[in-house]
């Protein structure tokens, strides 16, 4: 007679996930490692954040000319040169083809979304995620058009887009002004949360050839907040106007 000695782990499994689904609990061996974060393109920010994480909802505030968009802006660079995909949605109709070329960004391999006025896109934005896979999404609503409908409706989709970003490699970037609803709307469903300031422009004669800004670390999945880095934004060609 052959003795069956059932695997008393097994059972202990088998009996949580008929109650609890599939994904309530399984082996540690059968979890996938974290994905890599992002590179932000900037060594000193990525000492602070360790990349922009994947998976997760982050929000950058700050004022007009603080260098938000060309932040955001390096990061879809750092996601081309993985060969992902990379989205832009430009909530203030704002957007600088030549600004986004400076930044290392290939125009022939970007998405421009430009949602109605009033709107911020977060069901597009939701949908792309939901689709599953690895990219980057970046979310200007720095300078928005007009000020926002229904923000019910933009709750409800930031509590699904929230929902299905851990299931994906996806990164999605906000960029919002400090003062604006949305602003306090998204922060709730960070993960990561920046605080932009703008300390000095540089300067050649006339032109504004860059500006200096501080980054401070507000929220962090891992990290402790408060830690701040100066980050020098350059301007190649030089801007007439300084913004950034």
């Amino acid at each position: 007679m052959t003795l069956v000695h059932n695997d008393p782990l097994q059972d202990v499994i088998a009996a949580i996930q008929q109650r609890w689904g599939d994904a309530a609990l399984r082996p540690l061996s059968q979890h996938a490692p974290s994905p890599t974060p992002l590179a932000s393109g900037f060594a000193a920010l990525d000492d602070l954040l360790g990349g922009w994480p994947r998976g997760r909802l982050s929000l950058v505030a700050g004022g007009p000319s603080a260098g938000l968009t060309t932040l955001g802006l390096h990061a879809l660079a750092a996601a081309q040169r993985e060969d992902r995909p990379a989205l832009i949605f430009d909530v203030g109709r704002v957007l600088d083809p030549a600004a986004a070329v400076r930044c290392g960004v290939d125009l022939e391999q970007v998405l421009l979304v430009r949602p109605a006025a009033g709107t911020l896109g977060l069901a597009l934005v939701r949908d792309v995620v939901a689709m599953g896979g690895h990219g980057m999404i970046l979310l200007d609503a720095s300078l928005p058009a007009r000020p926002l409908r229904q923000p019910r409706v933009a709750a409800h989709d930031l509590r699904a887009l929230t929902a299905a970003l851990p299931r994906t490699g996806w990164v999605v970037l906000c960029l919002v002004s400090p003062t604006d609803a949305f602003s306090r709307a998204v922060a709730g469903y960070a993960g990561l949360r920046l605080q932009v300031e703008r300390d000095d422009w540089h300067r050649t004669g006339r032109d504004i050839t860059g500006c200096r800004v501080q980054v401070t670390l507000r929220q962090h999945p891992t990290r402790p907040p408060g830690s701040s880095v100066t980050l020098p934004l350059s301007f190649s060609p030089p801007l007439p106007d300084g913004r950034a």
